[in-house]
């Protein structure tokens, strides 16, 4: 299925939104990465960009879930579960998001942008 979407989407020149956990999978369809936890964008990168330097904890957490990138491989999400990396409250600061921190994106450079305290980011 994941060759067709590929190359339909090479030929027609299609874009798709595609949902998935699986960053492996992603990888293999997608140019862009956009990372969600708890409804929020907490990091938004290129493929290449986001696999070599991820920022968000989340999305380190998740990269943790997928030692190697191939769709062939079983997730471990047990670890996301035991390390509470999807609450976050739990961030470790600048990225933490609670009642009185609502951080925005920042914009890293070479269209990577991760949620974060700008302040706390710069420090």
């Amino acid at each position: 299925m994941l060759n067709l979407l590929k190359d339909l989407q090479g030929k027609l020149g299609l874009t798709y939104l595609f949902i998935s956990h699986n960053l492996a999978v992603v990888d293999y369809i997608a140019d862009r990465i956009m990372v969600m936890c708890a409804g929020q964008i907490v990091e938004v990168a290129p493929c290449g960009v986001l696999f070599s330097n991820p920022l968000h904890p989340y999305t380190k957490a998740l990269l943790t879930a997928v030692p190697e990138p191939n769709p062939d491989y079983r997730l471990a999400f047990d670890k996301l579960m035991v390390e509470k990396a999807s609450m976050p409250s739990a961030w470790p600061a600048p990225f933490t998001v609670n009642e009185s921190e609502r951080p925005g994106l920042i914009d890293m450079g070479e269209g990577h942008f991760v949620r974060a305290d700008k302040a706390l980011m710069a420090a």
